[in-house]
């Protein structure tokens, strides 16, 4: 992954603010999308902006974790 300039970071963060999927990150403290990357039989849950692993160890399949795809927001909670 690569760093994101300013204005990428400004208009990530103003498309998120009505994302239902969107989630609060807990290290940048925005609303952004989370990505569910694989790690053996678990995923780990990190920050599209920040980059920062926010959880580990989530089984694939609950609560809106899918390998290789941004967290369901709606679904899953941090």
């Amino acid at each position: 992954m690569s760093e994101m300039s300013r204005t990428i970071k400004r208009k990530h963060w103003a498309d998120m603010r009505r994302n239902p999927d969107a989630l609060y990150c807990p290290v940048c403290k925005h609303k952004t999308m989370h990505v569910a990357m694989p790690n053996e039989e678990t995923c780990d849950i990190y920050c599209s902006v920040c980059y920062n692993r926010l959880a580990q160890g989530i089984k694939p399949g609950t609560n809106g974790v899918e390998p290789k795809a941004p967290v369901k927001g709606r679904y899953w909670k941090l």
